[in-house]
């Protein structure tokens, strides 16, 4: 049982946060995402993933996904400071 609870709180927060930014510039990025085909959307993550693989063996090592995640949340940190800087 508190597992589950764990469960829904989480999916809650997860609503939550697909919620904000659906209603923020996000809407913008996934607008921009939607123009693009699938063979374009896919050739755009095949270069991120290379650019990701450091060291070219074609599988993301933990440094290679840590680095990933680190360069994830600089991003988001970014678009919250100027998310914030335009709302004023």
């Amino acid at each position: 049982m508190f597992t589950g609870m764990l469960d829904a709180s989480e999916a809650e927060r997860r609503d939550v946060a697909v919620a904000t930014f659906a209603a923020t510039e996000g809407s913008k990025v996934i607008a921009e995402l939607r123009h693009h085909d699938r063979s374009t959307l896919r050739a755009l993550l095949a270069e991120a993933f290379r650019e990701a693989d450091e060291d070219g063996d074609g599988t993301l090592d933990p440094s290679e996904l840590q680095n990933v995640l680190l360069a994830l949340v600089r991003f988001f940190f970014t678009f919250v400071r100027v998310i914030s800087v335009w709302a004023i």
